[in-house]
């Protein structure tokens, strides 16, 4: 299965089409990473420039998909050309599969491509420690577009990438894919010529001497190495076409890889360097309190500055909880990728270049109607947030030096935020929260912890208005039920746990009817949900229909809640604001459940 991430690279600092016109604005982003740590950006520059080739296909140009059918450890790369009409296959083209490994171990594989135009690799690894680059230079017009995919990690199924060409006869000039950026074109330098040319920023300055090497990724052989004395570095380096090189730079403790970057006989080869710090967490919290302890959710944004896998110490990456943290849970905890205690959450499985999201959710108790907020950062915190939803009487005290808790109101609900909170290495983020006094709203809260709320970016926002059809063929809004609470339950007739979960939604409706019951059903046809909910249901039934795919069962309403998999929850209260969100099924029929629905009817 492919990691789970959002972004395939941090925000880039790379100079690679850049002129020496563009240095300001690329230096006023590097001062703006990290203020507390010299950032390097270094671009290694091998080919001519080349407008890229726009197509239809280019969005899915190089981008993995899961492929169920495949066994795990299994890569199909096939290379196809934008044509509107059906062509002859690409076959008999070489494929190079180069691993980045965890352990900073580079391997090289080469496969060629059937009469179908798909080139298969095998027995590849499946714990996520190493990420895959298929390369591939199609021949077009003479020249060759030069493919490359995004990175790819396998877990529990095989995977298949389209690498795609522009049309055979297109005029346009040559394409040159990089993992980082598909529009990203290569820097000019004469037709034939192999060169290399490397510009170096740090913090703004230019960073004297900084130690470039080129070298062979099969065999690891030094190819060319200088410095940069002023910035700029200009190498020849003897590349072969078919061979795979990548760059590599030091500067202090941080170390740099390019991606992996294949020669062509028509032109040379753009490479990037990210001299960044290795991990770089971002912390999203969202607070409540109650008439005895803060209740907080949230998000780890860790951000892996490499193309490698990045695998810690045997216990794994710790997301480290403030001291005392209780109740502590993680959506992740339930795959196996994440195990908790006392520390935190320790992320047992590598993290893949990019960004890797975990969400975490804990309690810290009062006391004296005050919360400490103590929390170690290992690896400092990148432009994080802490928002605490306002109560009349919260506050924050005791702030990190420098930053200021700013009001803010959305949805009918306020809060205290704390905005752009970017940290050194080993430093401790503490503040304090004074609770409010017992209000309505703080019982809600502590009613509903014994049904385990999860961690959502949704709660504290309020939902977008929508219309859908109902199993009578009529139009229903949202907004019909605004003033009431309403408990949205998202479902389908072909998931397994919502049957179990229907009877306890009727149960749930006649103990607390003060709460609007709303199923929204990931169906097309009205009469399969009619009848697996049988005669007058005791709730809204509405029809969400999948898109015609066969990868995607989810409505694309449900779908654009971040909801995954079926079924789950959102308590909405009066005002339409989301403000529980149960992953997963549960039993509403309990006393538990009915007191948390309960607590929210009784708010005015």
């Amino acid at each position: 299965m492919l990691a789970r991430t959002r972004d395939v690279l941090p925000p880039r600092v790379t100079l690679a089409n850049a002129g020496v016109q563009a240095l300001p604005a690329v230096v006023t982003r590097a001062r703006s990473i990290v203020r507390w740590l010299p950032v390097v950006a270094a671009t290694l520059a091998l080919a001519p420039a080349a407008a890229r080739a726009q197509s239809a296909a280019s969005t899915s140009r190089g981008v993995p998909s899961v492929d169920d059918r495949a066994p795990a450890g299994r890569i199909e790369v096939a290379l196809v050309y934008d044509e509107t009409t059906p062509a002859v296959p690409s076959t008999g083209v070489a494929v190079v599969l180069v691993g980045y490994a965890a352990t900073e171990r580079i391997t090289v594989v080469r496969a060629k491509t059937n009469r179908t135009g798909v080139a298969t690799f095998t027995g590849l690894d499946t714990t996520g420690a190493v990420a895959y680059y298929a390369l591939a230079a199609l021949p077009r017009n003479g020249k060759a577009d030069r493919l490359v995919s995004r990175p790819i990690t396998l877990r529990d199924h095989g995977v298949r990438v389209t690498l795609v060409a522009a049309s055979r006869t297109s005029p346009a000039t040559p394409i040159d894919d990089t993992p980082a950026e598909p529009t990203t074109p290569a820097s000019a330098v004469p037709v034939g010529a192999v060169t290399s040319t490397v510009r170096v920023v740090m913090g703004g300055l230019v960073v004297p001497n900084t130690p470039i090497e080129i070298r062979d990724a099969a065999t690891g052989k030094l190819l060319a190495q200088g410095t940069s004395p002023m910035g700029d570095l200009i190498v020849n380096v003897p590349a072969r076409p078919g061979q795979v090189v990548y760059a590599t730079a030091v500067y202090g403790k941080l170390r740099a890889w390019s991606a992996p970057v294949q020669a062509v006989a028509d032109r040379g080869i753009v490479a990037s360097l990210y001299l960044l710090p290795r991990i770089l967490p971002t912390l999203d919290f969202a607070a409540s309190a109650d008439d005895a302890s803060l209740m907080v959710f949230g998000y780890y944004r860790l951000a892996n500055n490499s193309w490698f896998p990045y695998a810690s110490a045997p216990g794994g990456y710790v997301l480290p909880v403030p001291r005392g943290a209780m109740a502590i849970s993680s959506r992740e905890a339930r795959s196996g990728d994440v195990v908790l205690d006392a520390g935190g959450a320790h992320v047992r499985r590598a993290l893949p270049p990019g960004n890797s999201d975990f969400a975490l959710a804990f309690d810290l108790p009062a006391v004296q109607r005050s919360v400490a907020w103590s929390l170690e950062l290992p690896d400092g915190a990148w432009k994080s947030r802490v928002r605490l939803e306002q109560e009349p009487g919260a506050t924050l005290e005791q702030l990190p030096a420098g930053v200021a808790a700013t009001a803010v109101t959305n949805g009918g609900s306020s809060y205290l935020v704390l905005e752009d909170l970017s940290l050194p290495p080993k430093q401790t983020m503490t503040l304090t929260v004074r609770l409010p006094p017992p209000t309505p709203r703080s019982a809600t809260l502590h009613a509903c912890r014994a049904l385990s709320p999860d961690p959502s970016p949704l709660v504290g926002k309020t939902l977008p208005p929508f219309t859908l059809t109902g199993l009578d063929g009529k139009a229903w809004k949202l907004a019909s039920l605004r003033g009431r609470p309403v408990l949205l339950n998202a479902m389908a007739t072909w998931d397994q746990l919502s049957p179990v979960e229907r009877p306890t939604l009727a149960a749930l409706a006649k103990a607390v009817p003060g709460v609007a019951i709303v199923m929204v059903a990931s169906d097309a046809d009205p009469a399969a949900v009619g009848a697996a909910l049988g005669p007058k249901p005791p709730f809204q039934v509405l029809l969400d229909p999948p898109l015609a795919s066969p990868d995607n069962h989810i409505g694309p309403l449900t779908t654009s809640w971040g909801i995954k998999a079926l079924p789950e929850s959102l308590l909405l209260d009066r005002a339409g604001v989301v403000r529980y969100h149960f992953q997963n099924s549960r039993d509403w029929s309990t006393s538990e459940a009915w007191r948390c629905v309960a607590a929210l009817v009784a708010e005015h």
